[in-house]
């Protein structure tokens, strides 16, 4: 007899990031929905960010997503503009990036509000860990160098 037991994918999941070094603020967790899920090398998956932030997402407020390894390589990063929204109103963003083909096992994906000022304003942000674990994490995804 065979053991005919189905695989099923796990969902990946999106927390609330650790502390960013250096911010004085930490910023607010949002939600994130992938598809597919998880993603798939070569391929491009839809990300929706939705959230409601107490502090107002102006036109420097842009979209950051990021795919590194757990070393802190980054794979891809993407910034998008974010549509205007005033404090405590929710908001919800629907992107399409393409996956690198090289995008190893193990890794994580940021997704983060931020302006791309030195040091940033990261104003809302989340993280998910694929095939290890968040404390393994060398540094921040979506980090702007």
């Amino acid at each position: 007899m065979v053991n005919a037991i189905p695989l099923q994918k796990r969902a990946t999941v999106f927390g609330k990031c650790p502390p960013i070094p250096g911010l004085p603020t930490q910023p607010e967790q949002i939600s994130v929905s992938i598809s597919p899920d998880p993603v798939v090398p070569g391929q491009t998956d839809t990300f929706t960010v939705s959230g409601t932030l107490s502090k107002e997402i102006t036109d420097e407020y842009k979209l950051v997503i990021a795919l590194a390894d757990l070393s802190g390589k980054t794979y891809a990063a993407y910034v998008e503009d974010m549509p205007p929204t005033k404090p405590n109103t929710p908001f919800n963003v629907v992107k399409t990036e393409s996956i690198p083909e090289d995008l190893p096992q193990s890794y994580a994906i940021g997704v983060g509000v931020t302006t791309l000022a030195n040091p940033p304003d990261v104003i809302g942000c989340a993280l998910a860990v694929v095939g290890g674990s968040s404390s393994n994490i060398a540094s921040y995804p979506i980090a702007i160098p």
